[in-house]
């Protein structure tokens, strides 16, 4: 039972306020301590950590280059650096964020529902509302 409380205080503490300020601050290091490295010297689970907390933090452009980076490595297909990509193009209205999404799901098609219903809602917004359907249900045949 000591267990569970402890547990469900440490859930508290990260739901509160202060715990909002501790998660920013833990972010701000381990970026500090990522971005301190060169990329080359990263494992692949590192620049992908090191792309999230980039985005996190609204640091779009920085996310994309690491992105680039990771995406060039050995060891690929790397389909949730495709869906992260995607995300921060479609942020900018950059379009070329879809295709990212279509790799991913094509690569894990784990993503393909939730890249569909993202891309819809850009396309929902930019081309209307038949564009954003056909596309969506053309990704989610990816996860049948």
């Amino acid at each position: 039972m000591a267990a569970f409380s402890d547990t469900l205080a440490d859930a508290v503490r990260f739901a509160s306020p202060a715990g909002a300020e501790w998660r920013q601050r833990t972010t701000r290091m381990r970026l500090a301590a990522l971005e301190c490295q060169a990329l080359h010297a990263l494992t692949l689970a590192e620049l992908q950590e090191l792309a999230e907390l980039e985005a996190q933090l609204q640091r779009g452009a920085q996310a994309k280059e690491v992105l680039l980076h990771l995406k060039a490595q050995p060891g690929g297909p790397f389909p949730h650096a495709e869906l992260l990509h995607g995300r921060l193009l479609l942020a900018e209205d950059d379009d070329r964020g879809l295709f990212l999404f279509e790799m991913a799901a094509t690569h894990d098609a784990a993503l393909a529902h939730v890249t569909a219903e993202e891309g819809a809602q850009f396309l929902r917004r930019t081309r209307g509302k038949r564009a954003a359907e056909l596309w969506a249900e053309s990704l989610r045949s990816h996860a049948d």
